[in-house]
């Protein structure tokens, strides 16, 4: 009798904890600026493709679509609509944008160039944040650079027909997950492009190879979000490559960057440039700060800046004692430097200004 008392209290508890697992309800909060006279097409194919994904992948009965309509296109009306959101702490809240965006030169900070004003997302993220879900998850499709461009009309949408069950692969992202996703489709410097050669509604490169890596693996419940977004690079890479073969500008990839997500590691730092790898004399791209300075986009593997400990944000105040205040005088200084040139930086993770010792390649 003890024992059929036992199994039945741990059948009652598998029974228990299968209902929490599948009690769990998405919010996806849905901001595309589709009005936009320039990319206003292509933010309403992402925002169709976006919420097919989401419908086709999650129950009617466990998932709520919100949709920010346009004239709430505002940092004030976006955080209404969020905090106005009735979440549990084992909901899962998803949002996903698509239009304009930017960031400061100053401090790097990217924001959304919304029809009514500029929402930082750091902000974002923290008003995410205070609903306090069980998985928080930002997904955003747009450019990254300090000014931005693209293509328009307007597209009939046709809602899909709805999932029965949670995708075993939304199971394993999604519902069995918790912490949070920050997902972007362009790392800083790059903008963000669309599919102008495929002859179907594909909208931006990003979404849509996500949609489709998403589909193709619908079915695999042992993809986790480290696997998703190592898969997911090299298709965007790609898709920039088919549609660009000439670069875009003289961008020549687009790079899916993760900020965050559950089980993400920091990257390691690369050894030192062997011998036939490509050598670079200080290897870091930069952009000029209108308030003096440069502030470093990216810093090339195993290049000095990188061994030296640049990394993107930081801000390169002079060179060897002397300021440099335009392009052609940072290229100057770092050819006319020897083996060795101290660096006066404010270092982005501490914001303390300091000098930095940087041996350069010959």
């Amino acid at each position: 009798m003890k024992y059929r008392v036992l199994l039945f209290v741990m059948f009652c508890c598998l029974f228990l904890n299968g209902l929490q697992a599948t009690a769990q309800s998405v919010y996806l909060v849905i901001a595309a600026d589709v009005k936009a006279t320039d990319i206003g097409l292509i933010a309403a194919i992402d925002q169709a493709n976006i919420e097919y994904l989401f419908r086709t992948n999650v129950p009617d009965r466990q998932l709520n679509v919100t949709k920010i309509a346009y004239d709430k296109m505002s940092p004030e009306g976006i955080g209404v609509g969020i905090n106005a959101m009735e979440l549990t702490n084992d909901d899962i809240l998803v949002f996903y944008y698509s239009g304009h965006s930017s960031f400061d030169i100053d401090d790097l900070r990217q924001f959304f160039k919304l029809p009514y004003g500029k929402l930082y997302r750091d902000e974002l993220m923290e008003t995410l944040h205070k609903k306090s879900a069980r998985l928080t998850v930002l997904l955003s499709d747009c450019c990254n650079t300090p000014r931005g461009k693209n293509v328009v009309q307007a597209l009939d949408y046709h809602p899909p027909e709805a999932s029965r069950a949670a995708s075993p692969l939304f199971n394993t992202l999604f519902f069995r997950n918790q912490g949070t996703v920050d997902l972007t489709s362009s790392k800083l410097g790059e903008y963000s492009v669309c599919d102008i050669r495929s002859s179907g509604n594909h909208g931006s490169c990003f979404t849509w190879a996500m949609i489709e890596l998403m589909t193709e693996n619908r079915d695999n419940n042992g993809m986790n979000w480290n696997e998703f977004v190592t898969e997911l690079t090299p298709i965007v890479a790609q898709a920039f490559r088919n549609n660009y073969p000439d670069g875009f500008g003289d961008q020549r990839t687009q790079t899916v960057t993760a900020l965050a997500y559950p089980g993400m590691k920091p990257k390691p730092r690369p050894r030192p440039l062997d011998a036939g790898q490509e050598k670079f004399r200080f290897g870091a791209r930069v952009l000029q700060r209108p308030s003096g300075g440069f502030v470093v986009l990216d810093v090339f593997d195993g290049s000095p800046a990188y061994l030296t400990g640049l990394e993107p944000g930081d801000i390169i105040l002079e060179f060897d004692g002397v300021s440099v205040n335009s392009d052609e005088e940072f290229a100057k200084a770092i050819d006319k430097a020897g083996e060795e040139m101290d660096i006066k930086l404010i270092d982005v993770r501490t914001r303390k200004t300091m000098i930095q010792k940087v041996r350069l390649q010959k």
